[in-house]
């Protein structure tokens, strides 16, 4: 469906597998992955490289998305390239002990080839992206931006894609 709708990648995020002690899917990876021909990043109860490398290795998946464990950036990259690391930045989840751009500027440093903004105050809401912050977020930092969280309407990605996004 997604791929008839032009979309060229698929995120598989399952956010709920950290918070219930859940690892990976490995069976549901393989299942998307073997079921397009799109490019296929997964996020979800990752917790070591190892895991990883079996989401890409075995699955077939292409990138992995990190979100609480964003320690293993550098150690993912090393295994398996910066491209095949995307982290979560996560605004609005949890107090920041620094802004969203130092955020983002940290996880390149650490080899991340991605960062996927999420606006989580505007997840669902259909509201449009926050605008702003990918602005400054996407003219911070050097890697490519997958803008996240309020989409409502086609002309909320190209306004997200003019704000700076290279993905959304």
């Amino acid at each position: 469906v997604y791929a008839s709708r032009s979309a060229d990648e698929i995120l598989l995020l399952d956010v709920t597998a950290t918070e219930w002690g859940r690892g990976p899917d490995y069976d549901l990876i393989a299942e998307v992955v073997g079921g397009t021909f799109l490019p296929v990043a997964y996020g979800g109860g990752i917790t070591s490289a190892e895991q990883a490398v079996r989401i890409v290795a075995e699955c077939g998946a292409d990138k992995v998305v990190l979100g609480t464990r964003i320690d293993l950036i550098g150690q993912i990259g090393q295994q398996l390239g910066a491209q095949a690391v995307v982290a979560s930045v996560d605004v609005g989840a949890d107090p920041f002990v620094r802004t969203p751009i130092e955020t983002a500027l940290t996880y390149q440093e650490w080899g991340a080839g991605e960062v996927l903004l999420q606006s989580i105050d505007r997840d669902g809401t259909l509201s449009g992206y926050d605008l702003d912050l990918i602005r400054a977020v996407s003219s911070a930092v050097s890697i490519p931006v997958i803008a996240s969280s309020g989409c409502g309407k086609p002309s909320d990605m190209v306004e997200a894609m003019g704000a700076g996004a290279n993905a959304v």
